[in-house]
């Protein structure tokens, strides 16, 4: 008998639609990349998520690069999750999943900080493209501040 495989495959493509160099070459990162991550990587301890998460590391990656590209649209499934998924050698499906789960754990941790993040109450738990945006918009202001 032959066996019937209906799990799709994902398909391994190096191709991103962001010209993203810094995450393929292993360069040393300059000083103020290095304080954009420090305070990327503090937001999100501060909502209550901690590195044991893959998600934190991915969300922090795509707030760099939602923040080093923000004046051009983008499309968090064709723009950021390949990428992403290239760096960490994963599929964009289980960047999105960990990015979701990330979001949970900071929605039941500190949901008061996070309403303050968005400006506004939030009644409903954000979508991962909300989220990254809304952590790019508070640290962009916050830098506009100093």
């Amino acid at each position: 008998m032959y066996k019937i495989n209906f799990q799709k495959k994902a398909k391994k493509s190096n191709k991103c639609r962001i010209i993203y160099e810094d995450i393929f070459l292993k360069k040393k990162m300059c000083k103020t990349e290095g304080r954009c991550m420090k305070r990327i990587y503090g937001l999100i301890r501060k909502l209550g998520a901690t590195s044991k998460y893959k998600g934190y590391f991915f969300v922090a990656e795509a707030v760099k690069i939602s923040m080093r590209h923000q004046y051009k649209p983008m499309h968090i499934t064709k723009d950021i999750y390949p990428c992403l998924a290239t760096k960490y050698k994963s599929t964009p499906t289980n960047i999105e999943h960990d990015i979701r789960t990330l979001i949970n754990v900071c929605w039941e941790g500190n949901k008061s900080f996070l309403d303050e993040i968005a400006g506004y109450p939030l009644e409903y738990k954000p979508t991962n493209s909300q989220f990254i945006d809304m952590l790019a918009y508070y640290l962009r202001e916050m830098e506009e501040e100093n």
